[in-house]
């Protein structure tokens, strides 16, 4: 079970490290995308992913024949890769899917046609993921029961008279990684939006192999002061970043509202 710290406001020379190397991630994060992106432009003029790694200087992985029911292991057993993947004709690149903090571009190669394989083939697999979704269908319930539980204001006891793990988790930013768990998107949306009016989420949350329940403890407010030093360059990559998503909307809008003429001259 995951809690946040103990309630106390620190100081700017505290947090500046977490500060500076949130915007580093956010940064790298920008140029990974912009990356993708552009590989994907390229990808239009291949015939397969081989030429496209070696125009960006990447080697591409091959995942192999999978279903819905068996995704690949991983990081692309993400419902969003796999979703994207069937959505693909043969040959066709898809646009970048982000998966584990990172950027993917994938091109289905094949569609093989649906079969009921051979029982003796699959029979261990079959079994081994059953008792996986039923152990974690018995965790999600459990956690949910404590999290209803927790809701009559016995937090702390309920943990300690359960057994269950508890945590105190460093503070984080809403698109930090998590002490302990790493990039957990709804779990730090969710966080963020609790408060001590609201201290619990109205769900628990699937980390890895186990299920968190997080409880509010309290808020941590950087120093403003210091804050402002840093501003103008905060300011400065808001208005970048705005001025790119108004110039992509109007490109969008010319390209939605142009009409393609043919020169007969020409031809």
């Amino acid at each position: 079970m995951e809690a946040r710290e103990e309630a106390r406001q620190r100081e700017f020379e505290e947090v500046k490290d977490e500060i500076r190397e949130g915007l580093k991630e956010e940064k790298a994060k920008e140029l990974a995308l912009e990356a993708a992106e552009s590989a994907y432009g390229l990808s239009l003029d291949v015939k397969n992913m081989a030429e496209l790694g070696a125009k960006i200087d990447l080697t591409p992985d091959s995942a192999g024949p999978f279903s819905r029911r068996f995704p690949p292991e991983g990081a692309l057993s993400d419902p969003k890769f796999v979703e994207v993947a069937f959505s693909l004709e043969e040959g066709e690149v898809g646009p970048a899917v982000e998966l584990d903090g990172g950027y993917y571009l994938l091109m289905t190669t094949r569609k093989l046609p649906s079969h009921v394989p051979d029982l003796e083939k699959v029979k261990d697999r079959v079994r081994t993921d059953l008792i996986t979704e039923k152990a974690k269908e018995a965790a999600r319930t459990e956690a949910r029961e404590l999290l209803k539980k927790a809701g009559g204001g016995s937090w702390l006891t309920l943990i300690r008279e359960g057994g269950y793990e508890l945590k105190e988790a460093a503070g984080f930013t809403r698109r930090g990684p998590v002490d302990g768990l790493g990039y957990n998107t709804s779990l730090s949306e969710a966080a963020f939006r609790l408060s001590f009016g609201k201290p619990l989420p109205d769900d628990v949350f699937e980390a890895g192999n186990k299920f968190v329940v997080i409880h509010f403890e309290d808020r941590i407010r950087a120093d403003t002061a210091e804050l402002d030093k840093i501003k103008d360059n905060l300011r400065r990559a808001l208005i970048n970043q705005r001025h790119q998503e108004l110039s992509s909307a109007w490109l969008d809008e010319l390209r939605q509202r142009a009409d393609v003429e043919i020169d007969e001259q020409v031809l």
